[in-house]
């Protein structure tokens, strides 16, 4: 395996303990919060369930992502979780860095999202597709994708490879 890091600002050892200082500090001035069920298996950040095993209202993450930004730290919102991390690097830098590795250009791409998360790769994309439910994240989001399909989840990434293959 070769593991690749976009930043060497921020070592793992330091990154995680300022992880888990900001996780406490979380916890004591918004109450219970429940992390990711794949946070044991993540390096780099934090992902605190919004509405993937347990629901936040709206209001609450975007309290919870402003407080984070306070802190210094770096903070995404999907639909399922509020991504934290220490570093300057982005979802986009490091797709922007994959591709560079394998010699891929970013008009060869089609690039699919369906949350506030992937507003920055939409912007970059010239090609960017959302599901439906990027139309709920109007509160969250700066840059929406080029074309929105008209279903949501799996079936909206279905409506775009529909639309791909009938042009063969």
């Amino acid at each position: 395996m070769n593991r690749q890091f976009y930043d060497d600002a921020v070592s793992l050892e330091k990154s995680k303990e300022l992880l888990d200082s900001l996780l406490n500090e979380i916890k004591a001035k918004f109450g219970e919060i429940y992390l990711a069920a794949d946070q044991p298996f993540r390096q780099w950040d934090l992902a605190l369930d919004i509405s993937e095993e347990n629901s936040l209202p709206p209001n609450k993450v975007r309290e919870i992502y402003d407080f984070c930004i306070s802190r210094g730290a770096n903070a995404a919102i999907s639909n399922i979780h509020l991504n934290v991390w220490y570093g300057e690097y982005t979802k986009c830098d490091m797709a922007l860095k994959i591709l560079d590795n394998w010699n891929v250009k970013i008009d060869e791409c089609v690039y699919v999202g369906d949350s506030p998360n992937d507003s920055p790769m939409f912007k970059k994309f010239p090609i960017s597709v959302g599901v439906k439910s990027v139309l709920d994240y109007s509160d969250f989001m700066k840059d929406y994708p080029s074309y929105v399909t008209e279903r949501d989840g799996n079936q909206g990434f279905e409506d775009l490879v529909d639309s791909i293959l009938s042009t063969k």
